[in-house]
């Protein structure tokens, strides 16, 4: 057998020699990206944000607070509040219901480094006035007002504090009536107590209370005894005090309080009562009420009188009803009748519209009509008094409010007004609607009254 040896002789390692890159030599590679991946987030975190979004943050106080603050025009946030605002001249306003706007022209600078975690920062500090702090409160009284007629917030839904933010913001002008015995507050307060029937709207009523007796701020113990003092005081003087109070006590509690009352209070002297006028005017017939100082028409507005108005007045026809449901005069149902409608009577009006009728025949009746006094819807007093007993709901001139007989100024029950107009029938009956609603159930009946002077 033959055999043969083989010489095996190993290769050399391969030897791999990196060349430089961008003069950087070998085994600086890895220091050099780790070099690169902290300047890069460097760069991200201290000087991107100030290159991409250059601007400040703008610190937002306002007195009072709680004034929207507005960008160029844009709602962004309510005061107190911080907003960034980018580079360059802008327009800043804030805006309060019932007080003058604050505007100002500002140009807003940038910071270059380090915006992201120290921007540059500017105050703002807007301070308000009001031209009139009462109708400011009014206005805020009116708000207060609405909301009661959504009923007791739940959980889910919840109403705000307009009363107590309106004497919060307006502290320091009512500090400065109460020492010029100004009882412009006191008036709108009373006004809005007639619609403190939740116990939300009770809470944000006794708030009100104690913010007015103090300028605005915390009640110290003394004022909050004088509040407390001025709150049974008013109570003790008005019939209603009880329902009140039964309307805020769980059920089994409030039964305590029915069948009871409050004595009336004692009447204030008056001026001497003149004879009201008789009159016959475009079909309707006035009477004057005994023991009263007004006359009133002795049925609802006939359809006769109704379609003289409308002669006079095309706007408030049929054929005005479409452009009148768009500027919230009348509802869809405005002077629907059914054809088995048994009466007369001029019903489906709106309260604007029976206004309208009481304006109409205040001028048709010219120098018939007394001076010093007008043609008008009835308020709920004067419809009491002149009885009646009619199968329709009637029209009154004054806003409804659910506890009516809690007394406040005539000025100031207007000026807080309500969402609703009282309704009254001939069998005692009492509601309300909104005064653009209308009914196929629902009139009017004027009368002749003095005008209301205050």
């Amino acid at each position: 057998m033959f055999s043969r040896t083989y010489n095996l002789k190993m290769p050399e390692d391969d030897v791999v020699r990196l060349k430089p890159i961008l003069g950087i030599k070998p085994g600086h590679y890895l220091a050099f990206l780790y070099l690169v991946i902290i300047l890069v987030i460097l760069f991200f975190l201290f000087l991107f944000p100030g290159l991409y979004r250059p601007g400040s943050l703008v610190i937002v106080e306002s007195e009072p607070r709680g004034a929207a603050f507005r960008v160029d025009g844009v709602y962004i946030d309510t005061s107190p509040c911080k907003v960034f605002i980018s580079r360059g001249d802008h327009h800043l306003e804030a805006v309060l219901p019932g007080f003058n706007s604050w505007e100002s022209e500002m140009e807003i600078p940038g910071r270059l480094l380090f915006s992201l975690f120290f921007p540059r920062r500017i105050s703002v500090k807007a301070e308000l006035s009001s031209p009139d702090p009462f109708d400011a409160f009014a206005e805020t009284a009116a708000a207060y007002a609405a909301w009661t007629f959504g009923g007791e917030p739940t959980l889910s839904w919840q109403i705000p504090l307009s009363l107590s933010e309106g004497a919060y913001r307006l502290g320091p002008a009512f500090a400065a009536a109460a020492a010029s015995s100004d009882s412009s507050a006191e008036g709108i307060l009373h006004a809005a107590a007639r619609f403190a029937v939740t116990r939300a709207s009770f809470r944000d009523l006794v708030r009100s209370r104690c913010l007015i007796d103090n300028g605005g701020i915390s009640s110290s113990p003394l004022s909050l005894s004088r509040s407390a003092e001025k709150v049974l005081d008013y109570l003790s003087e008005n019939p209603e005090a009880l329902s009140l109070f039964a309307a805020l006590l769980p059920e089994e509690n409030a039964e305590l309080f029915k069948g009871y009352t409050l004595p009336l209070p004692a009447e204030s002297p008056s001026r001497a009562k003149e004879d009201p006028p008789a009159l016959r005017l475009e079909g309707v017939n006035f009477y004057p009420v005994p023991g009263e100082d007004f006359s009133i028409a002795d049925m609802p507005a006939g359809t006769e009188s109704w379609e003289a108005f409308t002669a006079a007045n095309p706007r408030w026809g049929e054929e005005g009803r479409d452009a009148m449901v768009i500027e919230g005069l009348v509802s869809d149902e405005y002077l629907f009748r059914e054809e088995s409608f048994p009466f007369p009577w001029q019903t489906a009006v709106s309260w604007y519209a029976a206004e309208a009728f009481c304006r109409w025949l205040s001028i048709e009746a010219g120098d018939r009509l007394p001076s010093g006094w007008e043609i008008r819807l009835p308020g709920e007093a004067e419809y009491e008094a002149s009885g009646g007993d009619f199968e329709i709901w009637e029209w009154c001139a004054d806003p409804y409010a659910p506890l009516s007989r809690l007394s406040a100024p005539a000025g100031a029950i207007e000026a807080v007004g309500s969402p609703e107009r009282s309704l009254r029938n001939g069998k005692g009956g009492y509601a309300s609607l909104p005064p653009e609603s209308c009914s196929p159930l629902t009139g009017f009946r004027p009368v002749i009254a003095r005008k209301n002077t205050e």
